[in-house]
């Protein structure tokens, strides 16, 4: 896995020189490791130098592959021209994520209760809970050849996509308070990908409540066929990266408490979520 690490890095790193991250702005405060120095690194993971210096890379790769799979022009036609597998990309972005999941509680609890961050951490927690039952509600709703207005599944449905639009508060407090104080640091490829992300996230999110109050009215497959997964799938991505990426880095960068206190404010007048622990509205 490692040297298949080592490799990819490598060969992506043309891509970022091209410009698919500012120049002289390492992403997500992490820095650019040079393709001769990636070449020097062993296969073996008993050669590298700390098991940090392993971690940096990781997130390194998964933000390269992120962006490069998220670029305007034809992320797969790009990705076959490179000679990579956009199957193989995936699983190993997976197996990064895997490994990064047990850091999530520590960053966690360096945070302040109902500091801004802290806030926005818990309603991931909350909006993650809802993407579990999503992905239940398809899987059962996909065995089912006829609508079934007793179906406690079908309420079930309307209960979650109505809480999933209901997010929007979270991602205005992102996109107006926390995204431009990351800005005026020199981070800007980060936020403006997450804000990409959310308007392709947002009108999904529109129609999946949609369609759970219509599904009576609609043909059966195509209601089925509308279920898929790319919410499940794509929000809780965007989660990942926020929660392990994003948020430390602001948490790193932005260290004048009187900036934090004046984002809270700014928060607080955009107002929470009806599922945002402790500040339910």
């Amino acid at each position: 896995m490692i040297a298949t690490s080592m490799h990819l890095i490598a060969r992506l790193d043309p891509l970022i020189i091209r410009g698919c991250v500012p120049p002289g702005a390492p992403p997500f405060g992490v820095h650019a490791f040079p393709s001769a120095h990636l070449a020097s690194l062993s296969d073996e993971p008993a050669t590298l130098a700390t098991y940090q210096e392993y971690h940096r890379l990781a997130l390194r790769l998964h933000l390269m592959l992120h962006i490069i799979l998220n670029m305007v022009l034809t992320p797969e036609q790009k990705l076959v021209e490179e000679g990579m597998n956009p199957e193989e990309l995936r699983d190993l972005c997976s197996v990064h994520m895997e490994m990064l999941s047990g850091k999530l509680e520590g960053f966690k609890a360096r945070l302040e209760a109902g500091s801004m961050l802290h806030t926005l951490v818990s309603e991931h927690d909350e909006i993650l809970k809802f993407l579990d039952r999503l992905d239940y509600i398809n899987n059962v709703i996909q065995n089912i050849d006829t609508y079934q207005p007793e179906a406690i599944v079908f309420k079930d449905l309307k209960h979650v996509a109505t809480h999933l639009v209901e997010t929007e508060k979270h991602h205005q407090r992102e996109e107006d308070v926390l995204f431009p104080e990351l800005e005026k640091r020199g981070i800007s490829g980060p936020p403006r990908i997450m804000r990409m992300e959310n308007d392709q996230l947002r009108p999904r999110k529109r129609r999946l409540k949609e369609i759970s109050e219509n599904v009576q009215n609609m043909n059966f497959t195509d209601f089925k066929n509308e279920l898929t997964k790319f919410i499940v799938f794509n929000l809780r991505d965007h989660i990942f990266k926020e929660n392990h990426i994003l948020y430390p880095t602001a948490f790193e960068v932005i260290n004048d408490p009187e900036v934090w206190e004046k984002m809270l404010d700014e928060a607080d007048q955009i107002g929470y979520c009806c599922f945002t622990p402790g500040k339910q509205q």
